[in-house]
C-alpha cells in the first residue's frame, strides 16, 4: 500500500530521509512547472526549485496537516519566486525595448486580429514578448497575473499563498492587467511610428 503524504511527513520527522525523497518525487514536476512560468529559463527554475525543496525539508515541522501537502509546498515556491521577482524587477526597466520585425507582426496579430500562434516559431515569439511584458510589471503584479490568469487559482488561493488579503489580490490583479494593456498599447504605437515615420512629419 502506497503511504499518503501525511504518513511520509511523519516518517521524515522521525528521521527517515528516504520518505522525504519519495514525497518530493510526487510533486517536483508540478513545482518546477510553476517556477518555470515565472522565470522561463530552465537553469534558474531548477536552482529555485532546489532551494524550495531544501526549505521544505528544513521547515517540515511547521507543516500543518489540515491542508494538502502540495498546497503548503506550492506556497513555499510562490513566496520564493516573489522574493526573486522583487530582486529582478529593480533591474527590469529596459526589458521592453524595440521589437524586431517578426515580433511586430506577432504583436499586431495579437492586438488586431485576436488570432493565436498556430506554428512553433510564432508561439516562441509570442512567449518572448509575454516574458518581456511581465518583466515590465512589478513583482507583485507578475505574481498575481501568473497565479490568477495562468495557473487559474482563485482569489482565495492566491491570497493565502501570497500572504495578502483577498481585496488586495483583486486590486493588484486589476492594476496588473491595466498596466499590461498600457505596455502593449505603447509597443503597438511605438512600432507603428517606426514603420510609418513619414505620417508624423510636419
Amino acid at each position: 500500500m502506497v503511504p499518503d503524504d501525511c504518513t511520509l511527513v511523519r516518517n521524515v520527522l522521525n528521521g527517515d530521509r528516504q520518505s522525504f525523497d519519495e514525497l518530493i518525487a510526487r510533486y517536483i514536476p508540478r513545482i518546477f512547472q510553476l517556477v518555470y512560468r515565472f522565470f522561463n529559463t530552465r537553469h534558474q527554475a531548477e536552482d529555485i526549485v532546489q532551494e524550495v525543496m531544501l526549505q521544505a525539508y528544513q521547515s517540515l515541522g511547521s507543516y500543518g496537516q489540515e491542508r494538502p501537502f502540495i498546497s503548503w509546498l506550492t506556497t513555499l515556491a510562490v513566496r520564493r519566486c516573489y522574493r526573486e521577482l522583487k530582486l529582478r524587477s529593480n533591474r527590469a526597466e529596459a526589458a521592453i525595448t524595440e521589437l524586431s520585425l517578426p515580433e511586430q507582426a506577432c504583436l499586431e496579430r495579437c492586438l488586431h486580429t485576436g488570432t493565436n500562434a498556430a506554428d512553433p516559431e510564432t508561439a516562441l515569439i509570442a512567449r518572448d514578448i509575454t516574458t518581456r511584458l511581465l518583466a515590465a510589471l512589478s513583482a507583485r503584479e507578475q505574481l498575481v497575473l501568473i497565479l490568477r490568469d495562468v495557473e487559474g487559482l482563485s482569489v482565495g488561493e492566491t491570497s493565502r499563498m501570497m500572504g495578502i488579503s483577498q481585496l488586495h489580490v483583486k486590486v493588484v490583479s486589476h492594476r496588473a492587467r491595466k498596466h499590461a494593456q498600457n505596455v502593449l498599447a505603447l509597443l503597438a504605437i511605438t512600432n507603428t511610428d517606426q514603420k510609418h515615420p513619414q505620417e508624423h512629419q510636419i
